[in-house]
């Protein structure tokens, strides 16, 4: 594709790497002012870097959150409905019915959560490992005249931890549940409580039940229930852990008779249910009900809006990845034209201070040429401590030599490098930019987000036939003599 040569700081900056190169030419001196024209400029990238590395909050697990009102429901509806314009507007003026048909689905979700608000009923979940009681619990309960207020629908689901498969039905399967009542069989394993937490967070209102499986002496019974309430602490609260049996067992009882002998024969112990039962009233009361339905309506909303910012994502890459591959193939030509090491950088950083511009562009949050220049240089200083320019340089001069029968020492490796570090720079860019709702400023980058955004955009292009494929065609466009 034949390059335009428009964009005026682009045109600006690779002028200006080939200024120093003259000055190079003319005076020896000038080799010098590029030099320290490049520390200069990768110095206060690197500052700038360093102190919002040291400055960025540290992360924070994510917490359950609480219960949810109408406020925040209605909110999280709207910011669906903002996506779901976005993605119209941004659709392709010829779209295959497929993506016509997935626009339209969303759609449709989108204006059916505000009829999920009006509920006149309650979806409860039962889930848990395998062997805990899940389907018996689920059959007494659906039986018991115990719902509350409103008409309530108890679904058990597949077991968790069986497989990936499994575990991944049964998220699926508790996605439109209002409450969730999760089933052990005692004192909770890590995987149970990573499940238990991640419900939460969904976020989901869930019980913890410990379904027993055999009679439980009363003491045995409060120091396991003491311990599931300490361990689920600020995830679960204590009053939402109870202490059930679902089903009654045979016991084998010994009675000893007037005369001396002993007698055995077999029981079945009664269900014992009302812990659970009571709490399940408390909660399906008539003005409790309300925040189920706002907490079901919001997490539904957030998974929607995220189901289309994901297909927004993909038309926006649709867009970028031209524009990539545009960027990487000037930063070739300017380095390897230029001599000058630090004209090369030069004409790197305005090739990416004009690639940051436009990515921008496509990603809805436009920066200014001072905002996009700072970022650029800032990306450069990133890639160097993370060491990616002489990893990929040393690489890129391996597979020049054996795969490249025309090769060049020098401007070719330059030129080829330049390349590939443009692309690791808008792959990151991209990658950041999907996962922010909007920046308006340089300073609210998060820049150690980033940097692993570069880091894994790297691991992502190391395969060696990428690699050779990518040398070979940057190659290919770079005048070298055979």
């Amino acid at each position: 594709m034949a390059v335009t040569w428009r964009q005026p700081i682009l045109v600006g900056g690779v002028g200006l790497s080939f200024l120093l190169w003259l000055a190079n030419s003319w005076n020896p001196l000038g080799n010098g002012f590029g030099e320290t024209t490049l520390l200069a400029l990768m110095a206060t990238g690197g500052v700038a870097w360093w102190w919002r590395r040291s400055s960025q909050p540290s992360q924070t697990i994510a917490s359950p959150q609480q219960s949810v009102d109408l406020a925040k429901a209605e909110q999280a509806i709207d910011g669906c409905r903002q996506t779901i314009s976005q993605l119209q507007a941004e659709l392709p003026t010829e779209t295959d019915s497929q993506l016509q048909s997935r626009v339209a689905n969303l759609q449709q979700k989108v204006e059916s959560l505000p009829q999920q608000l009006q509920r006149q009923d309650i979806s409860i979940g039962v889930t848990g490992g395998q062997g805990t009681g899940k389907t018996t619990l689920a059959q007494v309960l659906s039986s018991s005249a115990t719902n509350g207020d409103i008409p309530v629908c108890y679904q058990d689901t597949t077991p968790w931890f069986a497989s990936e498969a499994a575990e991944w039905e049964a998220k699926q399967q508790l996605y439109n549940c209002d409450l969730v009542l999760f089933l052990t069989s005692g004192d909770i394993t890590d995987s149970e409580y990573q499940a238990i937490r991640e419900i939460a967070i969904a976020p989901q209102r869930v019980l913890v039940v410990w379904n027993q499986q055999y009679p439980q002496p009363k003491t045995t019974v409060d120091t396991i229930r003491a311990k599931l309430q300490q361990r689920l602490t600020g995830i679960v609260p204590a009053e939402d852990i109870v202490a059930i049996a679902a089903a009654g067992r045979e016991i084998t009882v010994r009675q000893t008779q007037a005369d001396g002998s002993v007698v055995t024969k077999t029981e079945t112990t009664t269900p014992h249910l009302e812990p659970l039962q009571q709490r399940l009233q408390q909660i399906l009361h008539s003005d409790t009900i309300p925040s189920l339905l706002y907490t079901s309506t919001y997490r539904q909303a957030i998974a929607t809006q995220q189901e289309i910012q994901n297909l927004l994502n993909q038309l926006r890459r649709d867009r970028a990845f031209p524009q990539i591959e545009r960027y990487q193939w000037i930063a070739a030509a300017a380095a390897f034209a230029n001599p000058i090491p630090s004209g090369d950088i030069l004409a790197t950083i305005a090739v990416n201070t004009q690639m940051v511009m436009d990515l921008s562009k496509i990603y809805q949050q436009p920066f200014s040429w001072s905002q996009a220049q700072e970022i650029a240089k800032t990306l450069g200083a990133v890639i160097v401590k993370l060491g990616l320019v002489e990893l990929s340089t040393k690489t890129l001069t391996t597979i020049l030599k054996t795969n490249v029968t025309t090769y060049v020492a020098g401007s070719a490796i330059e030129g080829v490098s330049a390349a590939y570090i443009t692309r690791i720079a808008g792959l990151g860019l991209i990658d950041y930019f999907q996962e922010q709702p909007a920046i308006t400023q340089p300073s609210q980058i998060d820049w150690q987000s980033m940097k692993q955004k570069l880091q894994a955009a790297f691991q992502r292009t190391q395969q060696n036939e990428f690699l050779v494929s990518f040398a070979k065609k940057a190659a290919n466009r770079l005048p070298i003599a055979g």
